[in-house]
């Protein structure tokens, strides 16, 4: 069943059979609209909503709560869009959904947060750059016209997300909650959720 609800698109998939209940939420928003100061922020914003939000403000509450009950979940970030995940035992499908949507609507994005996270974002860019499909890729964007959006590194580092930005006085927190505020929004959202429940 598809219901549209304040601009969200939203797909129910019902199955009494299932043992998991699972959800996904996809933003049409990726490295492509990164500002061009500041190279990988929508892959870093992707980290960033896992790290509290004002619903929930404890750090790795949400991994710990699917944790204890089955579950797991990621995230990743693309040139056009930026998806988000998680399955949990169907019981729970509804405490798991109201910590994921506080994603979409509340994320703190505190300071020392962001300041220890880049930190995961620049180890995650340095094991990438031993995998042959990503030498791949960059070599595509490193050939193609440096005043196209294609040309921008998606991933970002240390010096791309804060070293970069701090010598033109740019704010890395700011700019991340002024991306978060105009691209995450309910018109460029569609959620999935499935679970045993009957719509």
């Amino acid at each position: 069943m598809r219901v549209v609800s304040s601009q969200v698109r939203v797909c129910l998939v019902s199955d009494p059979d299932t043992d998991k209940a699972a959800a996904a939420m996809t933003v049409r928003v990726g490295h492509l609209q990164d500002p061009w100061e500041i190279p990988g922020l929508a892959h870093f914003l992707e980290h960033m909503l896992f790290l509290g939000t004002l619903d929930y403000p404890v750090e790795g509450e949400y991994k710990r709560f699917l944790h204890e009950h089955a579950g797991s979940c990621n995230a990743s970030t693309s040139m056009e869009t930026t998806t988000f995940y998680f399955d949990v035992a169907d019981e729970f499908l509804p405490s798991a959904l109201h910590r994921f949507i506080s994603f979409f609507i509340c994320p703190l994005m505190n300071e020392e947060s962001a300041l220890r996270e880049v930190h995961a974002v620049d180890a995650e860019n340095e094991k990438n750059l031993l995998l042959d499909s990503r030498r791949h890729f960059q070599m595509w964007k490193a050939l193609s016209s440096r005043e196209h959006p294609f040309a921008k590194f998606g991933t970002g580092n240390i010096k791309t997300l804060f070293e970069n930005p701090s010598k033109l006085n740019i704010d890395t927190r700011r700019a991340l909650k002024e991306f978060h505020s105009r691209f995450y929004s309910a018109r460029m959202m569609n959620l999935t959720v499935l679970g045993k429940r009957t719509v």
